[in-house]
C-alpha cells in the first residue's frame, strides 16, 4: 500500500486530502503541529523517517496579516518558517527516505502580493520557487495553488463572507488528486485553482499572467 505523509493535517484542506487519498486506498499520515512541527528539523528528520512516505503533501500553513511598518518580526519569520522552510525540511527528509512525489499546495496569493499578507505572500511564492527548483534537480514534484477555499482559516480572516464563492476543500482535494494522477504533464508548474462564477472550477498555469488550462 502507497503512503501519503500530508502535514498540517488539522487543517480543513489537509482532512479533504485525507478523505481523497484514502479512498484511493493510500495509508494516510496527516499528523498536526503537536505531533509534526515543520519548523523543527530534528522532529521532521525523526518523523519522516519513520513514516518513508511513497507521496508527501506540504499542506501546513501559517499566517498573520499586517502591514510591513507595523509587524511583528517574530510572526513576519513564523509564516515563513512553516510556509516556506518547513516544505524545504518536509521535502528534503523524504526524498531522503526513498519519497517518489511531493506535492506543494501553494495559495492563489503567491502570485501576487497583497497588502498586509507580505510574509504570506513572498512565502507561498517562495513555495513555488522551490518547486520548480526541485524539478530541475530530476525531482517528480509539482505545486497547487487554491484560490478562495471555504477554510476555518478564511472563515478567520474574513467573517461574514459569503459561502458559496468559494472553493470546497474536498473538491479542491480531488482536483489535486487527479492533477496528481497525470503529474508527468505538471511537474515543475503552479496549478492555480479558482471556483468560476458559474459554480465550476477553473485549472491556470501560473506564471505573471494566469494562463486557463482546458483540464486535467
Amino acid at each position: 500500500m502507497m503512503k501519503v505523509l500530508i502535514t498540517g493535517g488539522s487543517g480543513d484542506i489537509a482532512q479533504a486530502f485525507s478523505q481523497v487519498f484514502e479512498k484511493k486506498l493510500f495509508k494516510v499520515f496527516a499528523p498536526g503541529r503537536d505531533v509534526l512541527d515543520v519548523t523543527d528539523p530534528n522532529v521532521v528528520e525523526r518523523y519522516v523517517g519513520q513514516v518513508k512516505p511513497d507521496v508527501v503533501v506540504n499542506c501546513a500553513g501559517y499566517i498573520s496579516p499586517c502591514r510591513v511598518v507595523d509587524c511583528d518580526v517574530g510572526l513576519w519569520r513564523r509564516e515563513l518558517m512553516v510556509n516556506l522552510f518547513g516544505c524545504f525540511l518536509v521535502s528534503q527528509a523524504a526524498l531522503r527516505h526513498g519519497c517518489q512525489c511531493i506535492i506543494n499546495i501553494g495559495s492563489s496569493a503567491g502570485t501576487k502580493g497583497k497588502s498586509g499578507w507580505s510574509g504570506y505572500c513572498a512565502s507561498k511564492r517562495g513555495v513555488v520557487s522551490l518547486t520548480e527548483s526541485l524539478c530541475n534537480e530530476d525531482v517528480c514534484c509539482f505545486c497547487v495553488s487554491p484560490g478562495r477555499t471555504d477554510t476555518k482559516m478564511r472563515s478567520g480572516l474574513f467573517p461574514g463572507e459569503e459561502k458559496t464563492l468559494l472553493l470546497s476543500p474536498l473538491v479542491f482535494a480531488e482536483v489535486v488528486f487527479d492533477l496528481y494522477r497525470c503529474r508527468s504533464r505538471y511537474l515543475g508548474c503552479d496549478i492555480v485553482v479558482k471556483k468560476k462564477s458559474d459554480g465550476g472550477v477553473g485549472l491556470y498555469r501560473s506564471s505573471i499572467v494566469l494562463e486557463e488550462l482546458d483540464g486535467i
